[in-house]
This record gives C-alpha cells, structure tokens and sequence, in this order.
C-alpha cells in the first residue's frame, strides 16, 4: 500500500470505525509523503452522505439517507483522533447521532501494518432507547500488501455487549491514473470485496410504540424487543463496490457505488441488502 495513502484510509476509518464498515477502502488520499515529513501535525475535514447508515446487517437509519460531519486530528501520521456529527432524514434534532474516535495504525514494513481503535456513539436522548442507543466499540486490524490485493482482516465489537462481535476481511486493488493538469490532479479507483461475520440473533422480533414510528420511521435493531431465539455468530453481509476518487494536493471528492448481499434474517430488523451510494469530500486543513 502506497505509504501516502494510509492517512486517507484512516480518516475513512475513523468516520465510520464499525457502522460503516464497508467504507474502509480508498487509497487516493495525496498528502504528499515530503510535505507529510515536515510536520508532526495534520488536520482534516471531511463531508458526505449516504443512502443507508450500516451496522452489522442492520440499517440504523431505516434505509434514509445520512450526512455527516467530521473534524480528524493527526499525530506523526500514526495517532488520530476524530468527531463526527450525523443528520439523518426525517430524525430530528438535526444532529441525531455523534461519534468520537481515536486510532493508532503503525506500518511494519512494505508489505504488513496494524490498527487499534476505539469508538463512540452517542445518541439524542429522545432516541436513545428507540431508534438507537449509545455504543461504545473496539477493534484490531492487520493489513497485508500483497502486491497484487491489499487485504484487511479486522476483528471487533462492543465494549460492553461480548455478544456483539465480528470479523472482517475485505480485499481490495488500488490503481490510479497519471497526474495531469500540470501535475495538479489524478484519479484513483479502489475495487474491493468485503466479507463480514458477525453477531446475530435467530428470534423474531416487535417493534415498541415510539418517536420512530411517528415520524414514519420503523425501529431499528435497538428498539426490538425479542421474542426467543438465540445468539449466533456467522455471515452477515458481503459487499461489493468500486470507489473512484478524483484527488488534488489539498482535497480529495470520492464517490462509492456498491451492492449489499444481506444474510440477516430476521424479519424485525431492517436489512442492508441492495444498492449502496456513497459520496465524500475531504480537505486537508493543514
């Protein structure tokens, strides 16, 4: 992996550490490793939306759309620290939904490196027994060069749920264009597969009477309550998509088309199988 383009996938990372797992893919950040060296310090911002906000087999926003906010810190190009504001449609306040993170991620060499995480979420308190509730999540990821794939193996969960855990491993081939523009400006494409297992609960499942439903919104996977079954860990989603970024110096706009294979099968959550769209705009502040 080229060693400008990790900060890139860490501010993707960091945004969404475990609700949108599939979003850890781009490569084409350009902060430009000399520029990169001359400093300890780097900041970001980062904008964008999406049609579904994703956790583990299970759409928190109903299948509405999602935009979000996001301010990153980093240090020496290891440490990282975020916070993100999330707007979802039709959920007021406006920001619903916050998050804090903070990463490390160390390059071995050439072809391995490493990621710890931690993250928060934490929830309007007028939806946090209803539509969703706080959460708090670790993970460890390996990442392997193999020249020809760049694999991810990532394994992870809730901080205060043992029941609720997955595994990770998403494959992806980053190529890019020639710059051009008198070197200003490139366009890089990251085709990957992503293949999670998790946590998931074989029971049916009935809604609560809550603010969701009366603003037209069913009740996420938070707001069940259970009816038998039992805890299980295995396949949850496998997704395909092809992030094409068009980068600069400063700022990289990335759109994300994919498709969702969902295996959750029950009836009571909301599902993440179909088209997925994302779209992103990152600017480096300093």
């Amino acid at each position: 992996m080229k060693s400008d383009a990790r900060i890139f996938l860490i501010t993707l990372s960091l945004v969404f550490p475990f609700v949108l797992y599939a979003q850890e893919n781009s490569d084409s950040i350009v902060t430009g490793t000399s520029e990169a060296a001359e400093s300890n310090h780097t900041a970001f911002y980062a904008t964008g939306y999406g049609n579904s906000l994703n956790y583990l087999g299970s759409s928190l926003s109903e299948k509405q759309y999602f935009v979000y906010n996001t301010l990153i810190y980093g240090y020496k190009g290891e440490l990282f620290l975020s916070a993100s504001l999330f707007h979802l449609n039709k959920v007021s306040p406006f920001f619903p939904l916050y998050n804090e993170s903070v990463s490390y991620d160390h390059v071995i060499n050439s072809w391995f490196d490493y990621s710890l995480a931690i993250s928060g979420y934490q929830a309007d308190k007028r939806w946090a027994d209803t539509l969703f509730s706080d959460m708090y999540n670790g993970d460890v990821t390996a990442g392997i060069d193999w020249r020809i794939l760049y694999t991810r193996v990532s394994f992870g969960g809730s901080l205060s749920d043992v029941n609720k855990a997955y595994l990770q491993f998403r494959n992806s081939r980053y190529f890019e264009t020639a710059y051009f523009c008198n070197d200003r400006f490139f366009i890089s494409f990251d085709p990957y597969m992503n293949i999670v297992l998790g946590s998931y609960y074989t029971g049916s499942s009935t809604d609560k009477t809550n603010n969701a439903s009366e603003q037209g919104i069913e009740s996420s996977a938070s707001s069940k309550k259970d009816k038998g079954g039992e805890t299980r860990f295995g396949m949850i989603d496998i997704d395909i998509g092809i992030p094409v970024s068009f980068n600069s110096l400063r700022f990289t706009i990335e759109a994300e088309p994919g498709y969702i294979f969902s295996f959750n099968t029950d009836a009571g959550y909301s599902g993440t199988d179909g088209f997925s769209l994302f779209i992103s705009a990152y600017i480096k502040i300093f």
